[in-house]
């Protein structure tokens, strides 16, 4: 029985990659991707370990929890980009 379902569960799947193929490297665009880069006050050498950046943020106290919620969404896209601790503070002045 386990084997006719696996079986049927690949036809199934087959059949679905017919009407939802991949897009092949000639139908993306895969154009180099630029990041504006942070203005630093020395030089610093790529090669030299981590580093913190802070990026300020001025919002209306109001809107601070629906911020936090969406800054949160934020987290896993800044550790994947290499990120090595990632925080949200406030400044309390």
């Amino acid at each position: 029985m386990a084997i006719c379902c696996a079986a049927a569960a690949a036809a199934a799947g087959l059949l679905t990659m017919l009407r939802f193929r991949l897009a092949s490297d000639s139908e993306l665009e895969l154009g180099q991707f630029s990041r504006p880069v942070p203005e630093t006050s020395l030089e610093i050498d790529p090669e030299v370990g981590p580093v913190l950046v802070t990026i300020e943020y001025r919002i209306d106290p109001k809107r601070g929890r629906e911020f936090n919620s969406v800054m949160r969404q934020l987290r896993p896209i800044r550790l994947r980009d290499g990120a090595v601790f990632w925080g949200l503070f406030f400044d309390a002045a």
